[in-house]
C-alpha cells in the first residue's frame, strides 16, 4: 500500500487516522483519496510566479508525504473516484522544474505514470528529455520517452501525441520516421494542435513532391488549407500572422500550386487566386509593420 513511515513522519498524526488506513487497506477508494489529500504537503511555497513546482526545495519530511498521496490518489483514480482524478490532473499539469538526474522529480513521476495516468507518463517523458543545454538523449533514453509518450498518447494526450511526432522527425534519430510521425500528428491535429496541422501540410507535401502521388497531394492539400485558414480566423489575428507570417506564406504558395493544377483533387483556379491574394497582402502588410520600430507595442 504505502512505504512504512521514516522517522521523520509525523506518526502521532497517521494514527489519528486508523480508520482512514483500514480503508486504504482494504482497498476502498474514498479511503485512500482522503489519506492521500491528509498527507498532501502545500506546495505553494515552492511553486514559483511562472506555475513551476519546485521539488528540490521541498523537505525530505514533505517529499515522501507528496510521493505517498501521489500514490493514494492513483489507486483511488483507478477504481474511478474523480475527485483523485481532478487531483491528479492538478499536480501533473503544472510544470516541474527539473532535469533528468534529478531522482526526486523522475521518482515522483514514475509512480502515477506506472498507474496509467496520463499526465504523469507526459511528465515523465518531458523529465527525461534532455534540456537544450544538455547533449541530445541516447537511443535508450529516447526508446523509454517514446515508450511514457505512446502510453500517454494512446489515451488521447495531445502533448504526447505531439511530442512523439516531433521525435520521429528528428532526423538524429536512428529510429526517425516521417510517415510514423505523420500517424501522431494526425491524432494531435485532429485534437485542434495547430502545430501538428502545420507539420502535416510541410510533411505531407514533401511526400506528394517525391512520391507524385494523389493521395499524398490530397493530404497535403487537406491539411494546408485548413492551416493557412485557420491562421486567417484566430481571435489574435495580427499578431499571431505576424509572427507565423514566413509559415503562412509558404503554406498560401503551396496551396496555390495544388489548387492551380488539380493537385490532390479537382483545379480550383478562383480559390487558388483567392489564396495568392492574401499571401501576398500579408506579405506586404507584414512587411510594413516590422520597418516601424514600435510594431509589436501595438495594441491587438
Amino acid at each position: 500500500m504505502t512505504e512504512e513511515l521514516p522517522d521523520f513522519a509525523n506518526e502521532l498524526e497517521l494514527s489519528a487516522h486508523e480508520t482512514l488506513i483500514e480503508g486504504v487497506k482494504a482497498g476502498d477508494a474514498e479511503a485512500q483519496y482522503q489519506l492521500a489529500s491528509e498527507l498532501m504537503p502545500d506546495l505553494s511555497v515552492t511553486t514559483t510566479e511562472f506555475g513551476d513546482i519546485w521539488l528540490a526545495n521541498l523537505s525530505d519530511d514533505e517529499d515522501w508525504r507528496l510521493r505517498e498521496a501521489v500514490k493514494l490518489y492513483s489507486l483511488s483514480w483507478a477504481q474511478g473516484h474523480k475527485d483523485a482524478e481532478l487531483e491528479l490532473e492538478r499536480l501533473f499539469n503544472h510544470s516541474y522544474s527539473c532535469s533528468f538526474d534529478d531522482e526526486r522529480s523522475i521518482a515522483l513521476f514514475r509512480i502515477a505514470a506506472d498507474a496509467g495516468f496520463s499526465g504523469a507518463q507526459y511528465q515523465l517523458a518531458q523529465a527525461l528529455s534532455p534540456s537544450f543545454l544538455d547533449p541530445a538523449p541516447t537511443d535508450e533514453i529516447r526508446k523509454e520517452m517514446v515508450k511514457c509518450y505512446s502510453l500517454a498518447a494512446k489515451q488521447g494526450h495531445t502533448e504526447s501525441q505531439l511530442s512523439l511526432g516531433y521525435l520521429y522527425t528528428d532526423t538524429n534519430w536512428q529510429d526517425h520516421d516521417n510517415r510514423e510521425a505523420v500517424k501522431w500528428y494526425e491524432l494531435a491535429a485532429n485534437n485542434g494542435a495547430i502545430e501538428a496541422i502545420n507539420q502535416l501540410a510541410t510533411l505531407y507535401y514533401q511526400f506528394a513532391n517525391k512520391t507524385k502521388s494523389n493521395d499524398d497531394y490530397f493530404k497535403a492539400r487537406h491539411w494546408s488549407l485548413i492551416a493557412f485558414e485557420k491562421y486567417f480566423s484566430t481571435d489574435e489575428k495580427e499578431r499571431n500572422l505576424i509572427e507565423n507570417y514566413e509559415l503562412i506564406v509558404s503554406l498560401g504558395r503551396n496551396l496555390t500550386k495544388m489548387l492551380a493544377n488539380g493537385l490532390g483533387g479537382d483545379a480550383e483556379p478562383t480559390q487558388a487566386e483567392e489564396i495568392r491574394k492574401k499571401y501576398l497582402s500579408l506579405a506586404s502588410d507584414v512587411q510594413v509593420l516590422m520597418e516601424n520600430p514600435n510594431w509589436n507595442e501595438k495594441p491587438f
